[in-house]
Formats: C-alpha cells, sequence, structure tokens
C-alpha cells in the first residue's frame, strides 16, 4: 500500500535516482517498483495539471491486478480494510483485547459495508448480506428495515484498523481511540467492478454447490 499511501519517491521509480538521501528525503526509498513514464505530478498529488494531454502514465503499471483498480483515496482506504479483516481472521488474540464486545461490533459493522459496497446485489435488497455474512449476528446488529439507509450513511472506523503494522500481541484496540469516516459508496466504479467479479466467483466456486442461491439477477 505504499504506492496508494503516496509514501515511495517518485524519482526513484522513474530514474532509480534521488537528489537526497535516504534520510533527507520525505519520501521512502526503498522499493523494487519501477515505472520510467510514471507522471510525478499524478503519482505526488493524485492529479495533473495537464490532464489526458499529459505524456506519461497517470496508472501504476506494473503493480497486481487488485491494486490496479485503485483509482481514489476511498478505494485505497478500503482495500486497507479487506487487507485488515484478512488479517484479523487469523491473527487476533482474544486475551489482549479488553473490550472483545466494541472490538466485534466495529468488524462486524465494517464487514457489512464491504460486503454491500463490493459485492453484487439487487437494488434495494439484503440478500447479498445474508449470502456472504451470518444472518443472525446482522439483525442483532441492526433491524432489516433500518439497514440500507444506514450502510448509506459515512461509516466512523477504528483508525487502527488502517495500520498495516498492526501488532496483534499487543493491547491494539482501544474504543476510545481516534476513528475516520469513510463513506463507502464513494468506491470508484473500476474498483467495485474487480470485486463484483470476486464475489461471484467465491459464490461459484464455494456456496453454489451447497445449495446457496444467487442474491442477484
Amino acid at each position: 500500500m505504499l504506492f496508494w499511501d503516496r509514501r515511495l519517491c517518485v524519482d526513484m521509480i522513474t530514474t532509480e535516482k534521488c537528489s537526497k538521501s535516504s534520510n533527507q528525503c520525505r519520501y521512502e526509498h526503498q522499493t523494487s517498483y519501477r515505472q520510467t513514464n510514471l507522471c510525478p505530478q499524478w503519482y505526488t498529488n493524485n492529479r495533473c495539471t495537464f490532464g489526458e494531454k499529459c505524456e506519461d502514465s497517470h496508472r501504476l503499471e506494473g503493480v497486481p491486478n487488485e491494486h490496479r483498480y485503485i483509482r481514489t483515496e476511498t478505494d485505497a482506504n478500503v482495500f486497507k480494510l479487506l487487507r485488515f479483516i484478512r488479517n484479523f481472521a487469523g491473527h487476533y488474540i482474544e486475551s489482549v483485547i479488553h473490550d472483545q464486545q466494541e472490538l466485534y461490533k466495529n468488524v462486524l459493522v465494517v464487514m457489512v459495508h464491504l460486503v454491500h459496497a463490493l459485492s453484487r446485489k439487487n437494488a434495494g435488497s439484503i440478500e447479498h448480506l445474508n449470502l456472504f455474512l451470518e444472518k443472525s449476528a446482522v439483525n442483532q446488529m441492526i433491524t432489516e428495515e433500518n439497514l440500507l439507509p444506514e450502510l448509506d450513511k459515512p461509516f466512523s472506523v477504528p483508525a487502527i484498523f488502517f495500520d498495516r503494522r498492526l501488532n496483534y500481541s499487543a493491547a491494539w484496540y482501544r474504543p476510545t481511540g481516534n476513528k475516520r469516516d469513510l463513506k463507502f459508496n464513494q468506491l470508484s466504479q473500476a474498483f467495485v467492478t474487480y470485486f463484483n467479479r470476486i464475489f461471484v466467483e467465491y459464490y461459484q466456486g464455494r456456496l453454489r454447490s451447497r445449495g446457496a442461491k444467487s442474491a442477484w439477477s
């Protein structure tokens, strides 16, 4: 995610050289990523004064598919949350967290937002949520009639969920910690389309054979 946090030195990416040493440069020098035609303005500021007329590239051409579809800051933040959920499932240690109930609630809300924003679905339906998540857990959180309106609102995500260096062996979560408002409905279409396909493939490969019905037409 150094790409999309815009923490890599663009000079190191394009020329493998920087006029400043790694200690003096405000950007990260340690990267093996190279792209000689990358637009420095676009990469550093997420915009370019030349727009479509720019002779350089406004995309990262040599990165994995999922990174290639990250177009906005919202995309990048949601990708961080996907990574957090994956890591949380594999590394979470109950004994180091005191307020587990509040943590579980926040994790569940994030998961609901992720599934709603990224899976295929029928308009006005919550069947896609029931397909990929435990229905009883979602119902304990909020009533069905209030669920969709709430998912259209920004959600204050614990800032620690975005930390790529999270240490699961320490007391990393505090209910009173900083939060970051995230508008899941501001994802780019390219990002949503990419993950739509992943959810469909998961359904076809794992759930359909168990008798689950598609949640979209």
